[in-house]
């Protein structure tokens, strides 16, 4: 099978030399970055069978078994490669790498999951949610047929149906199809017992819709494992005029987050100086992308002109900045 497919495309590279046929270019020109793609993979396999001398289970090869257990899979190394490109910022590398493996391994969720997230960074919502889609559908095929559900995150098969529902969850949400994303987080609940994620997604939801109550209960729940909610619970609390659970809730997530504090109530915001700085203030961003329903729809929520007064307290800002010097100190000595 190998033979016959390498004759076939080296035919076909052959055929469409630019040299001589135009239109060949154009096919070359097309699949450019895929083509680049594989001669990478290429390089690597001929470099680690230059490296490797042959092994003891060389003698196994007659019965072809060991190439058979990989079935329909992409081997790690080859996801790894296309996945180095996308965390290097290379969308359209990545895109064209990971288009190429959906395209050759029928069953390949994680592909299109990557293929969401690229779609997702450049800003096309309606795409990255069809790609999402798609991992879910094919993920879900991927489950063991017998799997407690205490178990879906340490059985890797269960991994990309999982990461493609939460990226359809976030995705639909900050697309307003909210009834939608609901949805998705009742099957997170339900079907993953990711109640986590299903909580802070419904938090985000309720607030930028209005539903205080909802809005505040979904973020408390998840406060004990990330802080940063306390400030969708001090919005919505504060919207229904309960002041003091309001500036608690604030007060705990600003000493934990100082810069997404400030970006959150509408101030100016330092430039941040650290890793641990950088990681505060893009949950700033995310949290100012997330709630845009509540921030930008209302001219001038409640909620955000009575932190806004509490951030500017000498004694809150005192201590947000002590919070930044020792955080700073923590870093530079470790």
């Amino acid at each position: 099978d190998f033979k016959e497919a390498l004759v076939a495309f080296a035919r076909q590279i052959i055929l469409a030399s630019p040299e001589d046929r135009p239109e060949g270019a154009e096919a070359l020109r097309a699949h450019r970055q895929q083509l680049g793609f594989l001669r990478t993979l290429i390089e690597s396999a001929l470099s680690s069978f230059d490296r490797k001398a042959e092994r003891p289970e060389a003698r196994e090869r007659d019965f072809h078994w060991r190439f058979a257990m990989y079935g329909n899979e992409v081997p790690p190394g080859v996801e790894e490669t296309a996945a180095t490109l996308y965390e290097q910022g290379n969308l359209d590398e990545a895109g064209a790498a990971f288009r190429l493996l959906v395209d050759a391994f029928d069953h390949y969720a994680e592909g299109y999951n990557f293929l969401g997230c690229i779609a997702d960074d450049r800003g096309n919502l309606s795409e990255a949610i069809a790609m999402y889609q798609k991992t879910v559908a094919l993920g879900r095929n991927l489950f063991p047929k017998r799997i407690a559900r205490s178990r879906y995150w340490s059985d890797l098969k269960t991994r990309p149906y999982m990461r493609g529902l939460r990226n359809l969850a976030r995705s639909l949400k900050a697309a307003r199809r909210y009834d939608e994303a609901l949805s998705a987080c009742d099957r997170l609940e339900r079907e993953c017992h990711d109640t986590i994620m299903a909580d802070s997604y419904r938090a985000a939801i309720h607030l930028n819709t209005g539903r205080w109550l909802a809005a505040a209960e979904a973020a408390e729940r998840v406060l004990d494992m990330d802080p940063s909610e306390g400030f969708v619970a001090a919005f919505a609390r504060a919207e229904r005029g309960e002041r003091r659970p309001a500036l608690e809730n604030f007060l705990h997530a600003a000493l934990n987050h100082p810069l997404a504090a400030r970006l959150l109530t509408g101030l100016t915001c330092r430039k941040p100086r650290n890793h641990t700085d950088a990681e505060d203030y893009n949950a700033g961003v995310g949290y100012l992308r997330s709630l845009d329903g509540y921030l930008q729809d209302r001219r001038s929520p409640e909620g955000r002109r009575f932190l806004r007064h509490v951030i500017r307290d000498a004694r809150v800002g005192s201590l947000l900045d002590e919070i930044r010097t020792v955080r700073t100190r923590w870093f530079e000595e470790r």
